[in-house]
Parts: C-alpha cells; sequence; structure tokens
C-alpha cells in the first residue's frame, strides 16, 4: 500500500473508482438501470432498503468521500451487488477482489488515523480535484485548504505556487465528472472538514481553542465564498436546526450500517453545552447499531460525563432515536471556547469505525456562532 498517508489516500480513491467502473460496466452488460438495482437489492434477505440514491453514490467513486455523508461501499455490498445482477465467473470474483480492497485500504488508513480518516481524505482529495480541474479546465475552483489554513483563513495574494499534474489512473471520469459536483460541493466541503475548533472571530486573544490532530485538518482554515456560495453549501450539508431545543445544530445525515441513517448535535444553554445523536432506521425491521459519542474541545475529544463509553442501541423499524443530551452535557465557561459534537454508529458487530462531527459552536460569554450554519 501507499507508502505516505497521501499516497494511501490517493491509492483509496482509485480503489473506489475502480469498483465503481465494474459495477457499472456489469450494470451495462445485465441492461439493469441504478432504480431496478437498488430494488433488486432490497429485496435480498436482511439487507433492508437501498435507494437508487445510495446506489448513485456508490458508483461516484472517490467523490462518495469528497461529498461526504454516505456510507461507503466494501466485501458486503459486492456481494449483495453480486446477488442482486445475478453476476458469476471472473466479473463476480473481479468485483468481490475489487471490494476486498477497498475495505483493506480502508482498513489501513483507520490503522493510521486512529482519531479519524475520513476527514484527512477528504480534505486530500478534494485538494486534487481542485488541482485537477484547474490543470486541465481552466475552470476557476476554491483555494486548496492546506493553503487556506497556512495563509490563516484567507487565500493568499501574489504568485501561487506551481502545481504538479495528477496522476490518477481514472482520468476519463476525472476533471469533467468532478467539475459539476464541485462547484456545489466545494465550499461545503471546505466548510465542513475546515477547523475542528475555529475561533469565531479572527480577534487577537479572543481564548478560542484551536488546533489540529492526526486526521484533523487545520483549525486555521475557513471557507471561502460570500454569502450566495455560503447559501449554497448550507443547502447541501441538509442540517437541521433547533432539533434539540433553542440554539442547537444537527449535521447533515450520513448513511450507514445498512438502513441507519444519523446526524451529530449539538446545542448551547445558558449553563451548559450538550451534544446527542440522532438515529433513524429507514428499514422494515428493528435494527441495532453500537454508538459512542464524544465532544471537541481545544484541539482534542473529550468522554461524555455520563456515558463515557460505547454501547448497543435498538432503533425500531421506521423510527428515530434521539439520545439524551443529559448524558453529554458539559458546564458553559465564561470564556470563548468552540465545541463539536463527535459521533460513532456502526454495526453491532463492530469494533471500529470513522467518526463524523456535528457544526462547531462558537460559545462567547455573550454570543453563540455557529459554523457552518443555516441562513
Amino acid at each position: 500500500m501507499g507508502s505516505t498517508n497521501e499516497e494511501l489516500i490517493d491509492e483509496f480513491g482509485d480503489a473506489l473508482d475502480d469498483w465503481a467502473r465494474e459495477v457499472r460496466e456489469a450494470c451495462r452488460v445485465s441492461t439493469v438501470q441504478h432504480q431496478e438495482l437498488a430494488s433488486r437489492m432490497t429485496k435480498l434477505p436482511k439487507r433492508g432498503t437501498v435507494t437508487p440514491s445510495r446506489v448513485s453514490k456508490w458508483l461516484s467513486g472517490r467523490r462518495i468521500v469528497i461529498s461526504g455523508g454516505a456510507g461507503l461501499p466494501g466485501r458486503g455490498v459486492s456481494r449483495d451487488i453480486v446477488r442482486a445482477l445475478g453476476l458469476e465467473g471472473a466479473r463476480a470474483q473481479r468485483l468481490m477482489r475489487l471490494g476486498e480492497r477497498i475495505d483493506l485500504v480502508q482498513a489501513e488508513l483507520e490503522r493510521r488515523y486512529p482519531s479519524g480518516w475520513r476527514v484527512a481524505a477528504q480534505a486530500h482529495l478534494l485538494g486534487r480535484a481542485e488541482t485537477l480541474i484547474t490543470s486541465e479546465e481552466s475552470l476557476p475552483s476554491a483555494p486548496s485548504l492546506s493553503r487556506i489554513a497556512a495563509t490563516g483563513g484567507t487565500s493568499p495574494d501574489g504568485p501561487q505556487p506551481e502545481r504538479r499534474r495528477p496522476s490518477w489512473r481514472s482520468r476519463p471520469t476525472s476533471a469533467k465528472a468532478l467539475a459539476g459536483a464541485l462547484a456545489v460541493t466545494a465550499t461545503a466541503t471546505a466548510i465542513a472538514t475546515a477547523a475542528l475548533l475555529l475561533p469565531a472571530d479572527e480577534e487577537a486573544g479572543s481564548g478560542a481553542g484551536s488546533g489540529s490532530g492526526p486526521g484533523h485538518p487545520s483549525a486555521n482554515s475557513a471557507a471561502p465564498g460570500g454569502p450566495a456560495a455560503r447559501a449554497d453549501a448550507t443547502r447541501t450539508l441538509d442540517l437541521e436546526k433547533g432539533t434539540l431545543g433553542d440554539d442547537s445544530r444537527c449535521s447533515s445525515p450520513f448513511q450507514g450500517p445498512e438502513v441507519i441513517t444519523w446526524r451529530v448535535c449539538a446545542r448551547v444553554e445558558a449553563e451548559r453545552i450538550s451534544f446527542a445523536l440522532k438515529i433513524t432506521n429507514e428499514g422494515r425491521a428493528p435494527s441495532t447499531v453500537r454508538i459512542r459519542l464524544e465532544y471537541a474541545q481545544l484541539s482534542a475529544f473529550h468522554p461524555c460525563p455520563q456515558q463515557p463509553d460505547s454501547r448497543s442501541l435498538d432503533i425500531p423499524a421506521g423510527e428515530t432515536v434521539i439520545t439524551d443530551p443529559e448524558h453529554c452535557a458539559v458546564p458553559r465557561e465564561k470564556v470563548p471556547f468552540a465545541y463539536q459534537a463527535v459521533g460513532w454508529v456502526v454495526a453491532q458487530e463492530s469494533n471500529g469505525g470513522s467518526y463524523e462531527l456535528s457544526p462547531t459552536a462558537h460559545v462567547y460569554p455573550d454570543r453563540i456562532i455557529w459554523k457552518p450554519d443555516l441562513v
């Protein structure tokens, strides 16, 4: 596997692209459209509901990491597609090998980024996509997160550094395929993967926490674009407001495991900041997942005071469960701090997975600023 973390992320992007290309070819040969594939997979025993939207995300290759908010394919999804399409012989074996490759590279990423690999992969692949579009199509693009971070959250003036031509193997689906998606999602992804603990203002000595850790983007990065771009980003992120009560925000929905979708939420009150998970079972049968909830403050993750360990949670069919914010709450400080909820929702039998983050609450003594936020 790749000798550096960046090379490993590129290898993971290649694996997703190769897998998606193989599935698209299998669908073409079988004359099965995305909607029909979703319907066939839904009818498989123990699979649960698979929507055409989820199939489209799987078949977007590396863009599923760039856009976020979706469960990744792998050996299990490959096996179900083989069954749904009735694949046999070399094609079935090839698809299963590609699914196993995705799982193996993802496992190595999780080992190298114990605090969460997906944020780092998202930022890196977005930067590569921006560079490719600029070099091949001469399209305008948002500055990369690393360059924004290096200049304190603003796009630098003056000569631009020379950009190397990337070597994506899936070049036919690169610039043109990504251009339309990135026009809407680049700003959203920059916001979502920006500072874990970013000061709400650039005030010297504000006391807000900043910093970075394994797999975390720089805490000094900021989202580019004016009000219109920010509005587009918010619509793309599909945030929720008021889920936990006044002054609360929930992330965009994340897909998986299986028929589960979930959001990570935070709330700011006069005396405390609380955190929760909102989990929905879209299937026709009860589902049990394994969850963990923490909170981020001062460039570090902290366990919930009342519920520090991971646990199993039963979700009835077709229902939504919100974990008790009382079990994950901390006192509000008299000095500025930034907070995020940090959540994991994985299959019951899994003992590991990737975290996701709520919007950031920049909490001042006299105000709260959410980034990103609804407009």
